[in-house]
């Protein structure tokens, strides 16, 4: 049997059930390149568990395809560990696959996402939610500047919906995108595109450090308000909204001290998007 178990957002993210196949397996492997979880520490999972965790990277997982583990799984059962809900923004679908080929059962402990916890601790409802899209780090060397994250957002908004950005995480080399670099992203992409603005200094954003962590931090407000904020250390993520409900919009002003007037400005903004669709 291969498990796959989400670490969860947190620390101490890991379910009941959880802990209780990771104490029973014969071998435990962990996966922490894909994302980053706030003052993890291997050794303190390894006393809880009272057994050593084999730690892999990418190499190990996409270029090797995850050869040791599936050689492992085909004789005893084997626990794959990863941040966040297993299969949530991870290529790890392909090592599933793959165990069902050789005949080896899978079975997956799901565990919290920054999907679904990002609207949850900001007060926006997740089934207004739009396509989710991921900014990433910029490579100046190689020239490729993409525009994909505008032309979601243009598109949810079209819809009233909501956007949720991921922002890129290099976790081996320890690089990460800030949200105010990613607004940054933001703006030069809706230059280029060349059509009416969406993106700019009045526009509503949401952005989120650390979410589901005791020191987590959340601020609404307009793009140049979030841009001379210190957000501290990731993971980050963004939120654009939509059309907002009146209480998504108390939420907003309520919990996150958002000024009403970058509310208001922003639903004409929206009900004008929405107008010429």
């Amino acid at each position: 049997m291969l498990y796959f178990i989400g670490l969860g957002i947190s620390e101490k993210g890991l379910s009941i059930e959880a802990l209780e196949i990771l104490r029973r397996v014969d071998t435990v492997f962990l996966e922490l390149y894909t994302s980053i979880i706030p003052d993890f520490k291997l050794d303190w999972l390894e006393n809880m568990l009272g057994r050593k965790i084999r730690v892999v990277d990418r190499e190990d997982l996409e270029e090797r395809g995850g050869e040791d583990i599936l050689r492992e799984a085909k004789v005893a059962d084997v626990a794959l560990l990863t941040p966040g809900d297993p299969f949530i923004a991870t290529t790890h679908i392909v090592l599933r696959i793959e165990a069902e080929r050789r005949n080896i059962k899978t079975r997956i402990i799901h565990s919290s996402s920054i999907i679904t916890a990002a609207f949850s601790s900001c007060g926006l409802q997740v089934y207004k939610m739009g396509r989710i899209v991921t900014i990433t780090i910029p490579e100046p060397k190689v020239g490729y500047r993409p525009i994909t994250p505008y032309l979601v957002l243009k598109e949810n908004l079209e819809r009233g919906l909501h956007t949720l950005f991921l922002l890129e995480i290099r976790a081996e080399s320890g690089e990460f995108l800030t949200i105010p670099k990613a607004l940054e992203l933001l703006e030069d992409m809706d230059r280029r595109v060349g059509e009416e603005s969406i993106v700019d200094d009045n526009t509503l954003v949401v952005g989120l450090a650390r979410v589901g962590t005791p020191n987590e931090y959340i601020a609404a407000g307009s793009l140049s308000e979030l841009k001379d904020i210190e957000f501290g250390p990731p993971p980050y993520s963004l939120i654009i909204p939509g059309v907002l409900h009146p209480i998504e919009e108390e939420a907003l002003t309520t919990l996150f001290d958002c000024k009403l007037e970058v509310i208001e400005g922003w639903r004409e903004r929206v009900k004008s998007v929405l107008k010429n669709t």
